[in-house]
């Protein structure tokens, strides 16, 4: 089996962060893993700046991850059936 993952990330102003990415995976012999798409995510972090008032532990991120797929175990035809919207909330402690 082979993986490849790129992706690149850009923050403004340690609050709105924007990821794309793409990944193509493939299997010798096993269809199962002959995958490939794409990766977009946007998320906000509204306490990010050094100097905010919560600062270190306001730390929660929102945002909204999009997957589309381009081949889907090894179908082309019906990929976008595995198409996957993410929202979250991440925190630390």
């Amino acid at each position: 089996m082979r993986e490849l993952d790129l992706s690149a990330s850009y923050h403004f102003d340690q609050t709105y962060g924007l990821t794309t990415g793409l990944f193509n995976v493939n299997g010798s012999t096993d269809l199962a893993t002959d995958t490939r798409g794409y990766i977009l995510q946007a998320d906000w972090t509204p306490f990010g700046k050094s100097g905010s008032w919560g600062e270190p532990w306001a730390n929660a991120r929102l945002g909204a991850q999009y997957t589309w797929l381009t081949k889907l175990n090894g179908d082309t035809t019906n990929a976008s059936d595995g198409n996957t919207l993410y929202l979250f909330l991440w925190t630390a402690f």
